[in-house]
């Protein structure tokens, strides 16, 4: 599913394993030797002296330009570095809610997963048994300070990567100040609407892809519905480390300017990959063997013109409300329905029959005097 890290990339929760290259680039064997690249930040120092820095388009610009490995040196700091920007929680809050939920011996605690988590988006790039059990952890506090979030299937998967880079604590904080500034979607209505904003973007920017699409799938909505599960659930770890250097700074765009990228080669290389009937299946599989590298990946994600995150905003709040006004419009058929039964209900009788005498009127005539059938 996911190409494996070089290295074990900084934390102590990463499982060893065989080093892979990314789909798309060329191998080497053990004893050639590979050129240093050469990057404009080299160390944490840098790092700290750029994200210091109050020009943001100067900021965007290198994170978007510069393609580390996802074991070079400032990355024990980078992402770090990135959060503390936004940063609202305090390590110390996290550390006292933990000791709270689970005591003092967090190891033989039994672990849960949240209510906001779905099961079928697990995500662990690589984490022993003791990452999975801290992340869960992570999840725990967060739903225990932040009740209000109901669902956010993406969560796992972002928290997992994060701690291959950050302590606990941090990653505890980094993902609250992401859901503080709506980096995230926090309930089902949003994370739908999300699907929708998807739809309008590909309509918009990938519109070959959406008019093939339109002529040889019979549940395009379903593949849509899978776009933010293309980044984090099929893509090489290598191009999920770059998306979320982006990410992390710039916002949910991000996530929408890669899986963009995906429809657009997707549809580009359809030729080639054949019609394999089904298209949800084969836009996973062509993910796990991206053609192109990190870098061509990115350069062509952004290369989309005229994405603004105003728009983003836009369209998350129009299908938001097109949503609440479908719930709107079926709870009243509903309703409607439940009266009518109700009514229908009130008219029948299934008693006893009661013989009704005919009564006089000094008012009405005898014809005029209802009679309820009786005579």
């Amino acid at each position: 599913m996911h190409g494996s890290p070089s290295t074990n990339a900084f934390s102590d929760n990463v499982a060893l394993s065989r080093v892979s290259l990314s789909p798309g680039m060329e191998a080497e064997t053990e004893t050639e030797a590979v050129a240093p690249r050469r990057f404009l930040v080299n160390s944490a120092q840098d790092i700290h002296d750029i994200l210091s820095n109050s020009d943001i388009k100067k900021v965007k610009a290198l994170l978007r330009s510069q393609h580390w490995p996802v074991n070079h040196d400032v990355r024990r700091v980078l992402w770090l570095e990135i959060s503390r920007r936004f940063l609202i929680e305090s390590t110390n809050i996290y550390e006292e809610t933990v000791l709270e939920l689970y005591g003092q011996d967090d190891e033989s605690a039994e672990l849960t997963l949240p209510h906001f988590v779905d099961p079928a988006h697990q995500v662990n790039y690589f984490l022993n048994q003791e990452g999975v059990n801290t992340v869960m952890r992570i999840l725990g506090v967060v739903s225990e300070l932040h009740p209000d979030i109901t669902y956010c299937p993406s969560l796992y998967a972002i928290s997992s990567v994060l701690l291959h880079y950050m302590k606990e604590c941090d990653v505890f904080c980094c993902i609250t100040a992401l859901m503080k500034h709506r980096h995230l979607t926090q309930t089902k209505k949003a994370h739908l609407a999300s699907n929708l904003v998807f739809r309008d973007l590909a309509k918009k920017f990938a519109k070959s892809c959406y008019s093939f699409l339109q002529h040889n799938c019979k549940q395009m909505d379903h593949v849509f519905d899978n776009w933010m599960w293309w980044i984090f659930n099929h893509l090489p770890f290598s191009y999920v480390v770059k998306v979320m250097d982006c990410f992390l700074f710039e916002g949910p765009k991000i996530l929408y300017r890669a899986a963009l990228t995906i429809l657009i080669l997707f549809h580009k290389h359809q030729g080639k990959l054949g019609n394999s009937g089904n298209l949800t299946n084969a836009v996973s599989h062509f993910c796990e063997n991206m053609p192109l590298s990190e870098e061509k990946f990115m350069k062509m994600a952004f290369s989309i013109r005229s994405f603004s995150r105003n728009e983003i905003k836009r369209l998350q709040l129009k299908n938001e409300l097109e949503l609440n006004s479908r719930d709107r419009v079926s709870a009243m058929t509903i309703s409607a329905s439940h009266e009518n039964l109700s009514l229908k209900m009130s008219h029948s009788f299934n008693g006893t029959a009661i013989a009704l005498q005919p009564c006089k009127s000094d008012l009405l005539s005898h014809k005029e005097v209802p009679t309820y059938g009786l005579q």
